[in-house]
């Protein structure tokens, strides 16, 4: 293992078969009603087909958003890879590492807790699947993370004012 591979560290989704169970009855159901429609002489062709795009681009979000989004980890920056968009921040650009309440879990099954980066411009950045729920010990994976930022983000780091 080299000095790079102990500073590597991925959190990523481990939600388990559940997605596939919870997508696969409206997206069979939703094919159903797709094929009573193009058979519906009333119905134009182009409104199953319609219907039909939105619920492969659906599909593909859903899929996309579970299988993409991560948190990563090096020796010298930390990834927040996001569904669409991933920003890289490197160690000495970390102002801090925290566990917040979010504000969120009131709904069913959020999490009650999550983790948020500080960046030197001041910018605020959830970190995918740093949260209570994906990730069993919250408080040691923090701990973790914070050591890797102090070892890395250099000798002469002050906090961004």
């Amino acid at each position: 293992m080299t000095a790079d591979d102990s500073d590597r560290r991925e959190y990523r989704y481990s939600g388990g078969s559940w997605l596939w169970v919870g997508l696969a009855a409206p997206f069979v159901v939703g094919i159903g009603l797709i094929a009573q429609m193009a058979q519906d002489d009333d119905v134009p062709v182009v409104v199953p087909g319609a219907i039909g795009a939105v619920l492969v681009a659906l599909l593909v979000l859903v899929l996309r958003a579970s299988t993409v989004t991560a948190t990563i980890t090096d020796a010298t920056h930390l990834t927040a890879r996001g569904a669409f968009r991933t920003h890289v921040t490197a160690w000495p650009d970390v102002q801090g590492i925290e566990i917040e309440v979010n504000p969120g879990a009131g709904a069913q099954g959020a999490p009650s807790r999550m983790v948020v980066l500080y960046d030197a411009s001041g910018r605020r950045r959830i970190l995918p699947h740093l949260n209570d729920r994906n990730t069993p010990d919250l408080a040691h994976e923090v701990a973790a993370l914070r050591e890797v930022w102090m070892r890395h983000r250099g000798e002469d780091w002050t906090p961004a004012p």
